[in-house]
């Protein structure tokens, strides 16, 4: 059931649609075809007709080109996610102290203060998917999870496992679930689906609650009063928010490293 299918050209793979993802590819192979492999005796065009499921893997002998590039390949890989959020932490740590004018430096501070909370939820965002779209076992548990009407015949094989499937279930992530509730909603999704212990986050709760009134007030409280966003509070921020992600890169180590 949970085998991935697994594709082996004798040739070059030529993709000419923007619709397609997978999960592994590899040109200029040289291992002996997998068991169970499906195999072409000649090039393979992949194009928008062309059926698969995320987590087929392709291998060919010969070279592999594309018209669209950028929108072949997915998981991202979570250490590089990880490592892009501290870059993000640095850029926004240079730019705290690079403005000379006093008078806007609370705006100056708002946005940061802003930034760094979404850097945040894209980096838990696209961890989640990263992993579940990565290997197939996290898949069926996150559809077991919430219950898809899909899951059952999806986790037996009694229908057909193809991209279109997983990308509806790709968008109900990105567009349904609010990863910066990391109290509730993001740690119960791990949790259940990883089966791991979501980091402690009581003062990163704290952050995302200044964030929302900073964006959803404009920088004012319920009552009206301008909120002063300091640099102090900012560095605080910076600082908490590193600690989390540093445990939180612990946490999901060890299923990034088994897609390595």
């Amino acid at each position: 059931m949970n085998n991935e299918s697994i594709v082996y050209v004798e040739g070059n793979i030529l993709i000419t649609t923007n619709k397609f993802k997978c999960k592994y590819m590899c040109c200029y192979c040289t291992i002996d075809i997998p068991s169970k492999a499906t195999i072409y005796h000649n090039d393979l065009v992949i194009d928008d007709n062309f059926k698969n499921s995320y987590f087929t893997k392709f291998y060919a002998t010969g070279g592999i080109a594309a018209y669209h590039i950028g929108d072949i390949l997915i998981p991202s890989n979570v250490p590089i996610l990880i490592k892009n959020f501290y870059d993000e932490i640095e850029k926004y740590s240079k730019l705290l102290t690079s403005l000379e004018k006093i008078e806007l430096k609370p705006t100056l501070n708002r946005l940061i203060f802003i930034g760094t909370i979404c850097a945040l939820d894209v980096l838990l965002s696209e961890t989640f998917l990263a992993l579940i779209f990565s290997d197939k076992k996290l898949f069926i548990n996150y559809l077991n999870f919430r219950g898809k009407s899909k899951e059952k015949d999806y986790s037996n094989g009694a229908i057909e496992q193809k991209v279109e499937i997983e990308e509806e279930i790709r968008k109900t992530i990105v567009e349904k679930t609010h990863f910066q509730k990391i109290s509730s909603d993001t740690k119960i999704l791990y949790e259940k689906t990883l089966g791991v212990t979501f980091p402690s986050n009581s003062d990163m709760e704290d952050h995302i609650k200044f964030r929302n009134d900073l964006v959803h007030r404009n920088g004012k409280t319920k009552k009206g009063h301008r909120i002063i966003v300091t640099e102090e509070k900012v560095n605080q921020l910076f600082l908490d928010s590193k600690k989390f992600v540093s445990e939180f890169a612990n946490t999901v180590k060890p299923f990034s490293e088994l897609n390595d």
